[in-house]
């Protein structure tokens, strides 16, 4: 994971990243979100988020990651509640800001899990980034917990992840919690099937033809992107170019399009 300073100057991107968060709709669209074009603002490889009250330890809690052995249905509540209870008096402590802990302080050292994988899982991350948002009125707040593989991570990424902490906060709150949500064993190999053969007779790049076969396939910018290893907003680029190719102004026109090139052919 790169650890290089992040700051979102391209904003084309960033906007797309908030516009793409306010259309997810289900627990898989928020972790290919989460894995896909987040990490380029916010690089983590597992996330926390906790919501409740936090002075009675009245906790919810999900584990976002790709990662097999940190599930949330792997810790039992009162564990995870004791470690999050922690990691948000620390929070408190440090004045309410996005902080940032080492792996050497003792507040990350995991000693409430109690199951060896996730135990193992936790210990291998080398930085956290803590931040809330506190809900003056309802009187319970929500919690989140950035954590890297990496051993450094730029300042910078704390402002990022104070702006972006309300979008992330607003998708899981329209999100349907399942608690015994199963992660595929391979989120790659679960999004991709074979896409549709697209002759090209409309002068389509390689890389074009290959972005509209998958959309032939009915994935949509976030699944193309995660699979081909771009952002969905480069996804929405090559789309625009591919409209204009095909003389269409919208997905279905150009499905409906190829699909009859393909089965003409």
């Amino acid at each position: 994971m790169n650890t290089s300073e992040v700051n979102p100057t391209n904003f084309g991107n960033f906007s797309q990243l908030i516009s793409d968060a306010v259309e997810i709709k289900t627990q898989a669209e928020f972790l290919l979100w989460a894995q896909g074009a987040l990490q380029e603002f916010l690089p983590h490889d597992l996330m926390i988020a906790a919501w409740g009250d936090f002075t009675l330890g009245i906790i919810s809690y999900d584990i976002i990651s790709t990662i097999q052995t940190a599930r949330a249905q792997i810790m039992p509540e009162k564990e995870m509640a004791l470690f999050l209870k922690r990691l948000y008096a620390y929070w408190m402590s440090n004045g309410r800001v996005p902080s940032q802990l080492q792996s050497i302080g003792s507040v990350i050292r995991c000693r409430d899990i109690q199951d060896e994988e996730l135990k193992t899982c936790m210990r291998n991350m080398k930085t956290a980034m803590l931040h809330a948002i506190r809900d003056v009125r309802g009187g319970s707040d929500s919690f989140y917990v950035l954590l890297s593989k990496d051993a450094e991570v730029a300042p910078e990424r704390r402002k990022i992840f104070q702006q972006l902490l309300p979008y992330i906060d607003a998708s899981l709150r329209q999100i349907e919690y399942v608690p015994d949500y199963v992660l595929p064993m391979n989120i790659n190999k679960a999004l991709i099937n074979e896409p549709v053969n697209t002759n090209n007779e409309f002068n389509l790049t390689d890389r074009e033809s290959e972005i509209m076969g998958w959309v032939c396939s009915g994935k949509t910018n976030l699944e193309i992107g995660l699979i081909l290893n771009i952002s969905s907003f480069t996804v929405k680029n090559h789309l625009q170019r591919i409209f204009k190719k095909l003389d269409v102004v919208r997905r279905s026109q150009a499905v409906a399009k190829m699909r009859n090139q393909v089965y003409s052919s």
